[in-house]
């Protein structure tokens, strides 16, 4: 891998990290505010239901640990939806403690979570299927507005009718061995946005809870399935809290990191060698100069070009002039009787270098010449 590849994924990496952080900041948030949990003041939070108790003086907590821990002398209250459901065995241990003489408080939302809900449907068309009337109770003398399509409760025995709005239920109870479940319809409106209008429905709240509290007992809102449970990893409400498309993105951004680091010192393919072009030997080299000589015409060029580039020879190799006169570079040879033939030479090179004809059998002979006396003077030692 290249040097500038891993910056490009780094940069691109770091783009897509910190914009879906960007985009995905509010969402988290939001629904962390929507949640009906006593900790938000937002929207959809339950904090004024909380507020609201503690200024009746009414006995108020939060649970953090499961259900299987609650004791005597508590009344339970459930906002639904919940982040985390419970698992069956403490939805067992909720129905045992119900059971055993507990009270539950269900703000409904109209699924079907726990078991000892059945029974209950939301309303369709905005009335109830053969409410009975509401028999009196701790909700006696109150008025609920008629509620939203599927927002009533449509009840079969044994569950009672405690409130009604226009036809349909908004708050029914069952008794349940020794204890009793109390659900509220999400019409009566206990939600933080709700809670600013003009209603009935938090003198309700507060009736059912005085009601449900035994004496020395206290009402305990459940956080734990909310994600604010002392028993959960720290983490874990986080987590929870991102959904399911910040999960794909982590799971695909671990990919991604795992594939940079696996990758990171390996080439990607297989190498690319340089192509090697057939190599031309001298002779083909030389060959093709003299044609392109021969066809220009160019003999006495080929020849003033061999001559200069003997003398330079001669001029490093014995340290005289490049431009000496033929006698005094011929002078330098080794044999006395060769000596007129190399002074010959050099003067016909010399007169076809100043213009004199040639032929390209001249040219010929001449480079084969200069190129015996280079050798026999060892000029390319």
């Amino acid at each position: 891998m290249r040097k500038t590849e891993p910056i490009i994924l780094g940069a691109l990496l770091a783009a897509l990290v910190i914009g879906s952080a960007l985009f995905t900041r509010d969402s988290i948030a939001q629904r962390q505010m929507d949640r009906p949990t006593t900790f938000s003041t937002g929207p959809g939070g339950l904090r004024a239901c909380l507020e609201l108790l503690q200024r009746r003086r009414v006995p108020v907590g939060r649970l953090h640990s499961g259900y299987d821990a609650l004791g005597d002398g508590t009344l339970l209250v459930i906002a639904m939806p919940l982040a985390e459901n419970p698992a069956s065995p403490e939805e067992r241990a909720l129905t045992a403690w119900v059971e055993g003489g507990g009270s539950a408080l269900v703000l409904w939302d109209g699924s079907a979570w726990p078991a000892m809900l059945k029974g209950l449907t939301p309303t369709s068309g905005g009335r109830g299927a053969g409410q009975a009337a509401p028999d009196g109770g701790p909700l006696d003398g109150l008025q609920f507005a008629p509620p939203a399509p599927g927002r009533g409760i449509s009840a079969r025995p044994p569950w009672r009718v405690l409130a009604v709005g226009g036809s349909a239920a908004v708050a029914v109870r069952r008794r349940l061995g020794q204890g009793s479940v109390t659900v509220l319809s999400p019409a009566l409106g206990l939600r933080n946005r709700d809670l600013r209008s003009p209603s009935d429905a938090p003198v309700a709240f507060v009736r059912l809870v005085r009601d449900g509290v035994p004496t020395g007992g206290r009402a305990l809102f459940d956080e734990l399935h909310h994600g604010f449970g002392e028993t959960r990893p720290p983490g874990a409400a986080l987590w929870t809290a991102l959904g399911p498309g910040p999960h794909a993105f982590a799971w695909a951004l671990l990919g991604l990191v795992t594939a940079l680091v696996w990758n990171g010192n390996r080439r990607l393919g297989a190498p690319l060698r340089p192509e090697t072009g057939k190599r031309a030997s001298t002779l083909d080299y030389v060959t093709s100069m003299a044609g392109l000589y021969g066809r220009a015409q160019a003999a006495p060029v080929a020849v003033e070009l061999l001559g200069a580039s003997f003398r330079r020879r001669m001029a490093r190799r014995f340290g005289v002039a490049a431009d000496a006169p033929a006698s005094d570079l011929a002078a330098l040879g080794p044999d006395a009787a060769d000596r007129p033939e190399f002074e010959k030479l050099l003067r016909r090179c010399d007169d076809i270098a100043a213009g004199g004809g040639a032929k390209e059998s001249d040219l010929m002979e001449i480079a084969r010449g200069l190129d015996a006396w280079a050798r026999r003077l060892r000029l390319d030692d």
